[in-house]
């Protein structure tokens, strides 16, 4: 009846928002003022990050805990910290020097090569074939016809130089085979073979001149939106210097 539908009209609750979503919420406003310099963080209003980080500081301020437990908690933060940045180094190794098993898996301007810093054939840049295989272009032509085959050697600039020519491994010595495939693949891919391939980066050469406006555009939006969780975690790593700081003191 009326009366009743004016009781509920009265007495509505709207429905609440999950506590999950409003911490959220707010938590994405905060990075993005203080970024923004419009707020400022004070430790004060949340000390507790909810990280690893934050549960071995309460393990070892703890009265509660034994010690051979803060010891466990510490260095498995310490542990998680370190295996964090190997993550990171191996993202930067294979980005700089990716694995590869022929001339044809190394991006232009690159050759594959073993070395000593890895287990694996990884790509070099072309400044680096004449030091690591000793090849220059007078004794190419003196070597590599007999390497290679006079066929071969003739026809060579419609060789690819994949894993069927040179199947690069680990155990793979050098021979000079392989040092006159190095030095040819850098003959044909890199942009300074005319200036003893020293110069530009051909992989900074090659994609810059693909970029336009709406590509430096996304590089911009990227960087601030990776920057949110970085600023986050050092904002947690200063939250829970303060509470480790308040204790020991």
């Amino acid at each position: 009846d009326v009366d009743a539908i004016a009781y509920d009209e009265i007495h509505y609750e709207p429905t609440a928002v999950p506590t999950e979503q409003r911490n959220s919420v707010s938590r994405f406003i905060s990075i993005m003022g203080r970024m923004l310099g419009l707020t400022r963080f004070s430790s004060m209003t949340s000390l507790n990050t909810e990280t690893v980080s934050m549960a071995a500081v309460a393990s070892v301020v703890s009265n509660d805990t034994s010690s051979l437990w803060k010891y466990i908690h510490s260095f498995g933060a310490l542990l998680l910290v370190c295996l964090q940045f190997y993550a990171l180094r191996l993202v930067v190794t294979e980005s700089s020097s990716p694995k590869c098993n022929s001339m044809t898996d190394c991006p232009s301007g690159t050759f594959c090569a073993n070395n000593d810093d890895f287990s694996l054939p990884s790509c070099y840049d072309c400044a680096h074939v004449k030091p690591l295989t000793n090849m220059n272009q007078t004794k190419a032509e003196e070597v590599c016809p007999a390497a290679l085959g006079i066929d071969k050697w003739e026809h060579r600039e419609y060789l690819a130089f994949d894993h069927e020519e040179l199947w690069m491994k680990s155990t793979t010595e050098t021979t000079t085979l392989q040092q006159c495939i190095s030095f040819l693949h850098c003959k044909e891919t890199e942009l300074d073979k005319n200036k003893d391939f020293k110069g530009q980066c051909d992989f900074i050469a090659l994609n810059k001149s693909k970029m336009y406006e709406g590509t430096f555009l996304m590089i911009i939006f990227l960087a601030l939106l990776w920057a949110l969780p970085i600023s986050q975690d050092v904002e947690e790593a200063a939250t829970e210097e303060r509470v480790m700081d308040h204790h020991l003191a």
